[in-house]
């Protein structure tokens, strides 16, 4: 056959074949190809041009070729032989896949008969109504798919064509087309002239006006989103020699000036044969003689550029833009099946690797366990390295070990944040310390200005773990699970003396009236800290949610084999996981026992700093203010020359003070004023009495001080603060450290999945979770079979890619004119036509 009504070059047929291949491989099939798709309306003359193209009567019934896409591939050969085979959509699931890539017909010959049999078996297994009474007859049916018919055609006569011809939209719906197969065509049509690969012939009918069909406003829309779609785009314009036809419509796209579509391919007008025509012509030869004639006979149709008329002229443009196109996405393809090819080997070396006996089986599953203990170890030390691939491959190229597990800097989606345990896990330990100190009181004491000891509580601020959750951490989910807490009760310092008070009466032992119990302090403690158990059992649930959810993670990443997986986790992993959860609740619960009501060893380190933290922890919260302060100050310097006068007043010296007091010399009155002015310098100290009134009764002789018992509360309470923020402060620490990081962190690469456990499980366990199933043989020989065809193809492909394409001689195909000449050609259709049609 003269190779004009070729699509590609002869020496591109084994490059089309392995394209087609790709398309139909059952683990590459997603990746999209470089292929032609011819879209228009419902009769709009697209089968006509297609027979024209392949240079034979269309080989599918008109009535079932307009419910699902159909693929073409023609290819030359000395013999004629003829195959039908699926190609699944993507709207079907897996099994309906795996069960549709089962049709496939055996070769026969070429007998228009007999195809047309099977392409009516292939409708019935596809599912798609045939007629509108298969609508009543099978109501399980559909009226259009998206899943593709392919039929392969060899023969001497065949010219080398790959098209797909998709259904023609429409607009008005009928018993056989109804609004849901409306939408389903567009879609398909908007999908496939949407793909990046594709290079779209749209072909419109001159019979009816440009305005009024719907194929060029779906490629207008699609146009909109990518511009690109026009460096892809023919337009065919057909029924040129109908009665009637506006030709102004049809001399205005030709040059451009009627549509926004502006086709890098142009616009290109043919003429068909019409129904009387087909049905009586013997060869396809006919159509192209009856063609020329119509464009050569009359001086309208004379002026056309020849570029832009004629069957030939689209061929000639087409393999163009075939041939550039292909050129250009080759790489891109190149890379996706070399991938593709890694994946399966990688799931080979992995998966498949034979398991038949138990030394392979601990060997498999010891890979596993060595990729699992890596990535936990990263995880937990917050270091975040990936193992680095062995694998030799070209610079620059990607295979399944350079795909990191760990997400690079600056590239934070949420599930590569949840590989990172150790930076996830110190987010929580700050969380839970905001919540300790916002939550942790029982009762928050207010000093004199209404502010709480150590929280600000000014309106503008927030609670402190609010603020952790808007201004750092990602998980606000969990903060709002785990760490929100009703705000503590605030009391007055009055009354909450009075409620020490009362429980010192309530909890008398041996001490003296003016002293408290320690075991009031203690206690005072314990309430205060109540909350602590409840805050620290949350955060540790936190901890194990983001710990499981990074497990889960890393697990998915070292065991491709999911069955395999699974097993892992019932009989080995979770289990441990399970011991590890309640070891680190064993060690909340002794943390939190160390520091119960009189186990002092946990207090008596912090013996030498109580003192000054009593000083410089709770005073400035009982200050008012500076000016308060400063007041307060003065006062007390009065108290004390008073305390001095009274003292020197005494009828024995200073020296001898100590021995009188004890023998009993200074009793009655001058023993009670003294008693008196020291208690109220004790009150002053505690941050309790004021200064100015004792000042005042001093100097008027008053002697009504308050009882040594009201001075036990401000003690206790005193005591209780400083050691409250003693130990919430090493509290938040060992809970951190020694219970999450020690207990859960430092324990996770060795103790959950690791190759010595794996060494160490017995026999029957291995068996279980690594043993051979039935069909994994049969999975390893399809893994073998799929990778050995993807290198097949690869190896064609990147042999096209490095090879030139002869270029066409002018005797096979026409030199198109310059762009001038083009121009001048152009700009004189419309005077012609004009003067044509004065006459």
């Amino acid at each position: 056959m003269d190779r004009v009504w070729d699509l590609f070059h002869p020496s591109q047929a084994g490059l089309f074949n392995a394209l087609d291949e790709l398309s139909n491989h059952q683990v590459a099939n997603e990746i999209d190809i470089p292929q032609l798709v011819v879209v228009g309306d419902q009769s709009s003359g697209k089968s006509s041009v297609l027979e024209a193209i392949i240079r034979e009567k269309f080989p599918v019934a008109e009535g079932l070729c307009t419910r699902f896409p159909t693929k073409l591939i023609y290819r030359r050969s000395d013999t004629k032989r003829c195959r039908v085979r699926i190609e699944p959509g993507r709207s079907r699931t897996d099994d309906e896949r795996r069960a549709l890539q089962q049709f496939s017909a055996s070769e026969f010959d070429d007998d228009d008969l007999q195809l047309d049999v099977l392409v009516r078996n292939a409708a019935i297994k596809l599912g798609v109504n045939l007629n509108a009474a298969a609508l009543v007859n099978r109501p399980g049916t559909k009226d259009f798919s998206d899943d593709v018919l392919v039929i392969e055609k060899h023969g001497p006569e065949l010219p080398l064509v790959t098209l797909v011809d998709l259904p023609g939209l429409f607009v008005s719906q009928t018993t056989e087309q109804g609004e849901e197969g409306k939408e389903t065509v567009a879609r398909m049509v908007k999908e496939y002239i949407g793909s990046r690969r594709s290079i779209t012939m749209l072909v419109i009918n001159a019979r009816i006006p440009y305005a009024n069909q719907g194929a060029p406003s779906v490629v207008q829309e699609i146009l909109g989103q990518d511009p690109g779609l026009a460096n892809r785009l023919v337009g065919v314009i057909t029924n040129p020699d109908h009665p009637g036809v506006d030709t102004d419509d049809i001399t205005k796209l030709l040059r451009g000036t009627l549509s926004q579509l502006h086709p890098k391919g142009g616009w290109h007008v043919v003429r068909n044969d019409n129904k009387h025509e087909r049905k009586g012509r013997s060869r396809i030869d006919e159509r192209d003689i009856r063609e020329a004639d119509f464009f050569g006979k009359d001086a309208f149709w004379q002026s056309v550029p020849a570029e832009q008329k004629g069957i030939k002229a689209l061929l000639a443009a087409l393999r163009r833009m075939l041939q550039a196109h292909i050129r250009a996405e080759l790489p891109g393809i190149i890379r996706e099946v070399w991938s593709k090819a890694a994946i399966i080997e990688s799931r080979l070396d992995d998966i498949s690797r034979s398991r038949a006996t138990e030394e392979d089986r601990r060997e498999y599953l010891s890979v596993i366990a060595e990729k699992f203990e890596h990535l936990t170890r990263e995880a937990a030390d917050g270091t975040y390295r990936d193992i680095e691939c062995i694998k030799s491959h070209d610079v620059g190229a990607a295979c399944s070990g350079c795909t990191g597990f760990f997400s690079g800097f600056n590239d934070n989606p949420p599930e590569g944040q949840d590989k990172r345990l150790r930076s996830n896990v110190r987010m929580l330990g700050r969380a839970f310390a905001a919540s300790m100190r916002q939550y942790g009181k029982t009762e928050t004491v207010m000093g004199d200005s209404g502010t709480a000891e150590g929280i600000d509580l000014s309106p503008d601020k927030m609670p402190a773990a609010q603020i952790y959750m808007v201004d750092a951490f990602p998980y606000q989910d969990i903060i709002s699970k785990y760490y929100s807490y009703p705000s503590p009760e605030y009391v007055s310092r009055k009354d909450h003396e009075r409620m020490v008070a009362e429980n010192i009466e309530r909890w008398r032992g041996l001490e003296p009236n003016e002293d408290a119990s320690p075991t009031v302090c203690w206690g005072l403690l314990e309430y205060q800290s109540k909350l602590w158990p409840k805050i620290a059992e949350n955060h540790l649930c936190a901890v194990w949610e983001l710990t499981n959810t990074f497990i889960e993670k890393a697990l998915v990443a070292s065991c491709p084999d999911e069955e395999v997986l699974l097993l892992l986790r019932e009989h080995l992993i979770d289990d441990v996981l399970a011991d590890l959860r309640a070891s680190s609740k064993r060690t909340l619960r002794d943390l939190l026992k160390c520091r119960r009501r009189g186990n002092t060893g946990f207090y008596d380190g912090f013996a030498d700093i109580l003192p000054s933290l009593r000083r410089t922890g709770t005073q400035p919260a009982r200050q008012a203010s500076n000016h308060a302060q400063h007041t307060e100050s003065e006062a007390s310097d009065d108290l004390v020359k008073d305390i001095c006068d009274a003292v020197g007043s005494l009828p024995v010296p200073f020296a001898d003070l100590g021995g009188a007091l004890l023998n009993g010399t200074i009793e009655g009155p001058a023993l009670g004023k003294i008693s008196s002015i020291l208690w109220q310098f004790l009150r002053l100290d505690s941050g309790s009495g004021d200064a100015k009134v004792l000042h005042q009764n001093m100097s008027t002789g008053s002697s009504t001080g308050p009882a040594p018992a009201t001075v036990a509360p401000a003690r206790v309470i005193d005591q209780e603060e400083a050691y409250y923020e003693i130990c919430m402060a090493s509290f938040i620490g060992y809970v951190n450290t020694l219970v999450v990081g020690g207990r859960i962190l430092d324990e996770l690469p060795t103790a959950v999945f690791s190759q010595r456990i794996v060494r160490r499980a017995d026999k029957a366990k291995i068996n279980i979770i690594a043993g051979e199933k039935e069909d994994d043989t049969k999975r390893r020989e399809e893994d073998q079979r799929g990778l050995e065809s993807l290198q097949r193809i690869l190896k064609t492909l990147q042999g096209h890619e490095r090879r030139q394409v002869p270029q066409e001689s002018p005797t096979e195909e026409a030199t198109p004119d310059t762009d001038s000449e083009r121009e001048a050609r152009s700009n004189s259709i419309l005077s012609e036509f004009s003067s044509h049609f004065s006459l």
